[in-house]
């Protein structure tokens, strides 16, 4: 038997902490914990509504993020007019201006593609956001690790994703809302998970420069048509990562075989960092990708995507490896 006598300040208390480590200095800016980008961006959006009851009307821009589409059902279900825009659309600033409404709530996006690292500056969005007094709710996956806002938006929410389990908003001083599931969960937890707020992943694009370089001249690879995600001329995406399309080869035994090779024991899907694949046999959860922003006609697709960290790529082994992996697969 266990007594659960919970301290209503613990959220509050967590939050404080968070904010110093995180050496956030403004004043009036909020600090709070979630159980992930999905708990944050609910219990955000509600919280924001209770301020604004009578608008009813929400801009969401749809891609590059799995939590996006479950939060549209939730919205729509509760009868908001919901106007879903693509990343992939050649004006969103303009199609933005042109759907906002005098019960307009709220202004939904990513900033970066949770998957491939493609990154949407957010300065049109904040410029609008702020001369609208429109509250404008971004989901940042790992650019929140590399980029600080240039300029302070005191309407903006911004969801930073750490780990499944794990998110963080910071909020600007003009955005009100009322604390809903989160004040009542308990976060004493959340001191295990420090290392993973404070420790970023690193960015090196000379590394990832030089391996897309080798993956595009190389004959073998050329020979197995394995290709690349983004061209060379791509540069608005993070260094992080690197994204091979492995042609016919699925993505999930091919990163298990090749974490072998390199004696890497796999971390469980949502946690693993250094290869990753959008193959849906590694995501037992994930049934679609309505969200992924891509012209993609299935999930056949996505099956032999796979994104090798700059981590993995310092190893000066790895692209014989690479290579003797694809040939294995292949013969």
């Amino acid at each position: 038997m266990t007594y659960d006598l919970r301290i209503d300040s613990s959220w509050e208390t967590q939050n404080k902490i968070l904010k110093e480590k995180l050496q956030i200095e403004h004043p009036q800016v909020q600090i709070g914990a979630y159980y992930g980008v999905g708990h944050a961006l609910i219990d955000i959006f509600y919280g924001v509504k209770e301020f604004w009851p009578i608008r009813k009307h929400v801009i969401v821009i749809v891609d590059g993020s799995p939590y996006l589409i479950p939060a549209l059902r939730t919205f729509t279900r509760d009868n908001f007019v919901v106007d879903r825009i693509s990343s992939q659309n050649n004006d969103i600033t303009k199609e933005i201006v042109e759907k906002i409404k005098a019960d307009t709530l709220a202004i939904i996006y990513c900033s970066d593609h949770i998957f491939t690292g493609e990154v949407w500056t957010n300065s049109e969005l904040s410029k609008i956001s702020l001369q609208k007094k429109i509250p404008l709710i971004e989901v940042n996956n790992y650019s929140h690790y590399y980029f600080k806002q240039s300029e302070y938006n005191p309407f903006l929410l911004s969801i930073n994703n750490y780990q499944p389990d794990l998110a963080i908003v910071v909020a600007g001083h003009r955005v009100k809302y009322h604390q809903h599931s989160a004040a009542l969960m308990e976060w004493s937890v959340i001191n295990t998970k420090m290392n993973s707020i404070l420790n970023s992943p690193k960015q090196n694009q000379e590394l990832v420069v030089h391996f897309e370089e080798q993956v595009r001249t190389n004959l073998t690879l050329k020979s197995k048509k394995i290709s690349l995600f983004f061209d060379s001329k791509n540069l608005n995406r993070l260094w992080d990562r690197s994204i091979v399309n492995l042609d016919s080869i699925g993505g999930d035994y091919f990163i298990n075989e090749l974490a072998k090779k390199l004696g890497i024991d796999l971390n469980q899907p949502g946690y693993e960092a250094r290869l990753e694949t959008s193959h849906l046999c590694r995501w037992n959860t994930l049934d679609n990708f309505d969200w992924w922003g891509y012209k993609i006609n299935n999930s056949d697709e996505l099956k032999s995507l796979i994104s090798i960290s700059a981590e993995i790529l310092g190893d000066p082994h790895f692209f014989k490896e690479f290579v003797e992996m694809i040939n294995s697969c292949q013969t």
